[in-house]
């Protein structure tokens, strides 16, 4: 009897471990299919992610992707302002996500901007019980959040979002499998934003190719085709464009009395606006000096004034605008902040600036400008130029100079004419930044008198 009470003993506890692992296997067996579900869903949904290139598009199905995989009540896609390192509510889901879509986080605030500050994921059970938790948005909402789980969105270890999802709609924690998951997902999300971003940007660059190669055209449709001609005066003129577009101007203009308006200047920015700026500018001082207006520095005046009206705050150019007397050969001019033309006599030596005048064109409401004239005679050699010949720069970072374009007029000016020299000054510019991008156009106007 003894001997079969220890075998029903034994059996009974064979059982009992027998029926432990089949509870085991069970609730593995549960779990592997809740996360084989899981990985099922976030595998159908990839199709989604990888259906557009429209970010917020884009944005969108991530969030709705990742509350239907994690079965959450709520949740956010956050972006990072690379300026002030806040979080930015780019897409949300659940009951309030018309109140927080556009919301800021400040930066390490909260439970998102703790995980994007670190790094790496984080699950509050109970966020009642964590000093991390950020309530203002429950309080402006009138939202109860209970559990959170937040993970980064990471492109090569830099952060540049989080994804999290509140409350489980059955009430119960998340688990770590669910950080597994949700990391899964945000990794994914992270390679579609990749592709979306650089989408993006290949669509700007494009964009941007487009409007330069259209500013250009506009730049280049208003340069003159050559100079005038004039007897015992050589003028040559030249404009080299740069990688971008830089604004450069420069005009000869025929005057009712038989003079020649003189005129070059440099708009602000390298885009379509700058290039508009500089036609409209080529008008206003075209119209003015055509009806007759004699004066230089009146003429400034009112191109000044009709920029200043017509054009925004922030776009403005600098401009030398000069009068030639043909017969008597003198020069009224008048410079808005421009780089002062280098009048050089090759019999004497003397050399002088011209650079009377006053401030930047198009800035100041009626501003004043001052107007000087200079009597030109044999020999004199006169160099008008943008600051993309003295601002080019070389490998080391030093600039070409006044100094160096003064150098070249005193040693080339005698014995060149004004198209050899003008040449011998662009030879010279590009090969001491030899290697080196053009950022800015070169533009000159070489004036020799003969």
């Amino acid at each position: 009897m003894g001997r079969n009470s220890e075998e029903v003993r034994k059996l009974k506890e064979r059982l009992e471990t027998l029926e432990k692992w089949v509870a085991e296997l069970e609730e593995n067996l549960t779990k592997l299919v809740e996360r084989s579900y899981k990985l099922g869903m976030i595998i159908e949904v990839m199709p989604l992610l990888n259906s557009t290139l429209d970010m917020d598009e884009l944005l969108v199905a991530i969030m709705e992707s990742a509350q239907i995989v994690m079965q959450a009540e709520a949740g956010s896609l956050m972006m990072v302002d690379e300026q002030t390192g806040d979080l930015i509510v780019k897409v949300a889901t659940g009951p309030i996500k018309d109140q927080i879509t556009g919301m800021r986080i400040p930066k390490g605030e909260g439970i998102a901007g703790w995980v994007a500050e670190h790094g790496r994921s984080l699950l509050v059970a109970d966020v009642e019980k964590d000093k991390r938790f950020y309530p203002k948005i429950d309080q402006s909402t009138g939202f109860r959040t209970k559990s959170i789980l937040c993970t980064p969105i990471k492109l090569r270890d830099k952060v540049i979002g989080v994804v999290e999802v509140i409350n489980r709609n059955d009430g119960s924690n998340y688990s770590e499998d669910d950080i597994t998951l949700l990391e899964t997902l945000a990794h994914q999300a992270a390679i579609v934003i990749e592709r979306a971003q650089l989408h993006q940007a290949a669509l700007e660059k494009q964009r941007l190719e487009h409007e330069l190669l259209f500013a250009r055209q506009i730049q280049e449709r208003f340069l003159p085709d050559e100079p005038p001609r004039i007897p015992g005066v050589e003028i040559a003129a030249k404009s080299e464009p740069s990688t971008q577009v830089g604004g450069d101007y420069y005009d000869f203009i025929p005057l009712p009395d038989g003079r020649i308006g003189i005129a070059i200047g440099d708009v602000s920015g390298k885009d379509i606006p700058a290039a508009l700026l500089m036609a409209t500018a080529r008008m206003a001082l075209r119209t003015q000096a055509e009806e007759g207006i004699h004066s230089p520095s009146e003429i400034l005046f009112k191109v000044n004034n009709t920029l200043y009206r017509d054009t925004s705050p922030e776009r403005f150019l600098t401009l030398f605008y000069g009068v030639l007397d043909v017969q008597n050969l003198t020069l009224n001019y008048v410079n808005g902040a421009h780089n002062p033309p280098i009048l050089y006599n090759t019999r004497s030596g003397e050399m002088r600036l011209l650079e009377v005048g006053g401030t930047l064109v198009g800035m100041f409401e009626n501003a004043q400008y001052e107007e000087d004239m200079v009597q030109l005679k044999r020999g004199d050699v006169l160099v008008m130029y943008t600051d993309g010949i003295t601002e080019s720069m070389n490998a080391s970072g030093e600039m070409f100079g006044e100094e160096r374009l003064k150098e070249l007029i005193v040693r080339h000016g005698g014995r060149l004419s004004a198209m050899q020299l003008l040449q011998r000054i662009y030879d010279e510019v590009r090969l001491f930044s030899e290697g080196m991008p053009q950022h800015d156009d070169l533009t000159l106007i070489v004036m020799k008198v003969t």
